[in-house]
């Protein structure tokens, strides 16, 4: 079903993005999301870009490592802490700057900036929304004070997005800039950059433009700050897994801490690598993702690895037209038949078992989703 180039479309539940989002990326269907898909996926291709990105994940990095050493020093000693608000204000400073090449300062501003209040506050009330039907109906929903909480909200952070996007435009247009190369070499080239070059061509709007800006920093925030926040909570919790993660470390920066992390070091961190997979077969950032059934659609029996995985589809059930279907990676995730022991922590899956990633489906492991819809990022 994943990879059905017929079943693309997003379920209703997207549309309580929409205020916030319009139709970007994450809920715009068929012909505007196939063009949008198309334009904007070359720059996660652009190693220049993705070399910039890099400058700024060492220095957010930083300063989210010396906040973790305040914690340490002034904390009560054996005291456990949440290091959620800590990762999330981090993968917040990141997204913002390499998409809109902001620094919104979300680590040094401890939770008094706006922009970084109003995204805290408008997805809490979307997912509360998103668990009351009676809230469902728009001209029910803007008439409540938390409807009106949430247009307050939204006036934060689409401000905010437009006034970034007109400076950047204005620093485009001094400099001319239409390739990837920085001509004065003090500009750091972002995401944003490369919509303003489509922009420039005719084939992306202002309003596209932010569409896709709001998306992305919606996108490139939570997700991103759930899964690492698992993947610390796991390796926490198994001494034997954080020993290795620590060894490989140490044999890629010996003792030279201060030294930033290159792509190439990057490519280097094979057991780290299989640790953020295993964390995210077993506490995937993303549990479901939901479509809307475009035509009849008939489940068969299907056959895996010489699996039959009779269990998780009806054999000749037709699925309706309008249905809403949930593709639940957790439930994936957790199949003993693929993964067996599945509620274990086993980074080995990853790291020792080659043959058996070639004979695993590559839908049993899908936390980025799969097929076209799959997370572009």
């Amino acid at each position: 079903f994943i990879n059905n180039s017929k079943q693309l479309v997003k379920s209703f539940d997207y549309t309580f993005l929409e205020p916030w989002l319009k139709t970007g990326l994450l809920t715009s269907n068929n012909a505007k999301w196939r063009t949008r898909r198309r334009l904007i996926t070359p720059a996660f291709h652009d190693t220049q870009l993705l070399h910039n990105f890099m400058l700024i994940f060492n220095e957010q990095a930083c300063i989210f490592a010396r906040r973790l050493g305040e914690c340490i020093r002034t904390g009560e000693k054996g005291k456990a802490f949440d290091m959620f608000p800590y990762i999330s204000s981090c993968t917040l400073d990141i997204i913002a700057e390499t998409a809109m090449g902001e620094h919104v300062d979300a680590q040094s501003s401890e939770g008094k900036n706006a922009f970084v209040t109003a995204t805290g506050r408008v997805c809490g009330i979307i997912n509360q929304r998103i668990r009351s039907p009676w809230l469902w109906p728009v001209w029910i929903f803007d008439r409540l004070p938390l409807g009106r909480e949430q247009a307050k909200n939204l006036k934060v952070l689409h401000d905010v997005s437009r006034k970034i996007i007109a400076d950047r435009i204005a620093t485009f247009n001094a400099e001319n800039t239409n390739s990837v190369n920085d001509k004065k070499g003090t500009r750091r080239l972002v995401f944003l950059d490369s919509l303003l070059v489509q922009m420039k061509s005719e084939q992306l709007s202002l309003d596209d433009i932010q569409e896709e800006v709001d998306t992305f920093m919606f996108e490139g925030h939570d997700t991103t700050a759930a899964a690492v926040n698992f993947a610390c909570y796991l390796i926490g919790s198994h001494p034997d897994v954080q020993a290795k993660v620590h060894a490989e470390m140490d044999a890629i920066f010996s003792d030279d801490r201060e030294r930033p992390c290159t792509m190439d070091d990057a490519q280097r961190m094979i057991y780290l690598d299989a640790v953020i997979k295993e964390s995210m077969r077993l506490l995937p950032p993303v549990t479901a993702v939901i479509r809307e059934i475009q035509e009849d659609f008939v489940c068969s029996k299907l056959n895996i690895t010489g699996i039959v995985l009779s269990s998780l589809v009806i054999d000749g059930q037709i699925i309706r037209k309008g249905t809403t279907m949930y593709i639940f990676i957790y439930g994936v995730h957790h199949d003993p038949n693929v993964f067996p022991q599945p509620g274990r922590f086993d980074p080995n899956r990853f790291y020792e078992s080659i043959e058996v990633d070639e004979e695993r489906s590559p839908y049993a492991f899908v936390p980025f989703s799969a097929g076209s819809r799959n997370c572009i990022g």
